[in-house]
Formats: C-alpha cells, sequence, structure tokens
C-alpha cells in the first residue's frame, strides 16, 4: 500500500475510534511508521486528512448487489446477510461517520444521508419488481431502519467486537426474523 492510502486508513481507524478532534497528526504517523512531516507532506491538515476520508468512505453502493431471486423473505434475508457483512467490513467507516454526525460535521451529515438514500432507494427498486410503489416505498424505509437500528445498538452494546458481532450466525438470523416481522404480514405480489 502507497503512502496516502496508508495514512487515509490509519486516519479512518483512529479518527473511527477516538474522533476526529481527539486524534493528532503525530497519532496518524505513528500508525503509518511515518513522520509528522510526512504526512504533512501530502495532507496540509488534518481537516484535508478526513475529507480524503469521506471521498473513500463508502465507495461502492448496494444498488448492483440487490438481484431478485426466490421469495421476498429469501430476498430479506439475503439483503440482511449482505447489510450485516458490509456494516462488519465498514465499521471504522461507519464509526466516524456517526462520531461526526453527532458532532454537527456537515460532510458527515451529508455522507449519512447519501448512504441512507442510496441504500433505500436500492431496496426500494428491488421492492417494486414485485409490489405497488407505495408499498414497496413502506417496506423499503422500515428495512432500512431496521438495519440502522441493529448497528447503532450493536455498535453501542459491542463497540470494538461490533464486527465480529455482525458475522455471527445466530445474530444474522436473529436480525433476519426481526425483518421478516417488520414485513409481515408479506403482501402479496400484485
Amino acid at each position: 500500500m502507497t503512502t496516502v492510502p496508508r495514512i487515509i486508513a490509519a486516519a479512518m481507524e483512529l479518527f473511527g475510534t477516538q474522533g476526529f478532534e481527539e486524534t493528532s497528526i503525530r497519532q496518524i504517523a505513528d500508525r503509518c511508521g511515518l513522520t509528522d512531516a510526512a504526512v504533512l507532506y501530502h495532507f496540509r491538515s488534518k481537516r484535508q486528512i478526513l475529507a480524503a476520508v469521506w471521498r473513500d468512505a463508502f465507495r461502492g453502493g448496494p444498488s448492483d448487489q440487490f438481484e431478485p431471486a426466490g421469495t421476498l423473505a429469501e430476498h430479506v434475508d439475503r439483503i440482511v446477510a449482505m447489510a450485516l457483512a458490509d456494516m462488519a467490513m465498514r465499521d471504522a467507516e461507519t464509526r466516524l461517520m456517526v462520531r461526526q454526525t453527532l458532532a454537527g460535521d456537515i460532510e458527515a451529515v451529508e455522507l449519512r444521508a447519501a448512504r441512507l438514500e442510496a441504500w433505500g432507494s436500492s431496496l426500494e427498486s428491488l421492492f417494486e419488481q414485485t409490489y405497488p410503489a407505495e408499498q414497496a416505498e413502506r417496506m423499503a424505509d422500515a428495512l432500512t431502519m431496521l438495519l440502522t437500528g441493529c448497528m447503532l445498538r450493536s455498535q453501542i452494546e459491542y463497540g470494538r467486537a461490533f464486527a465480529d458481532h455482525c458475522r455471527d450466525g445466530e445474530y444474522q438470523r436473529h436480525v433476519q426474523q426481526l425483518a421478516r416481522t417488520i414485513l409481515r404480514p408479506l403482501p402479496e405480489a400484485v
């Protein structure tokens, strides 16, 4: 990995666990095995590093991943499994986004809104293949809210073990059951 991606990865991890304000250039440099001057050669400020983190965070959306196959329950199970895998993989980015959103960082607020919109739109498009548009929208909203709530609760409850918790089969089955429940009664196809 070249220097700039190493700096961004280190910053993302430190910002996500300690917070942006609490993380110093020195800590980022130490994590990368660089000097402060080397980090500042590539980025003029910590805020510029954060901008690079936002630019790289959450690349690729869910839209291409929701191919219909089988029943709605099977779709929901696949979506939940994929969402939990995504959450586990993006733990540091998500933790940073939540921290900065709560701190009032406009970029984080906008990134969070865009991420939720991307998920909601993708889910809505999937559900619209079988259900009326209004119903598909409600189903997408409900599932997006459930997944967001599960993520936040688990991050608070499990902290640094959050990613492992998301990969746990028992937890995955629990969230799948919750998702099936909120979408129940599963509406008849039109």
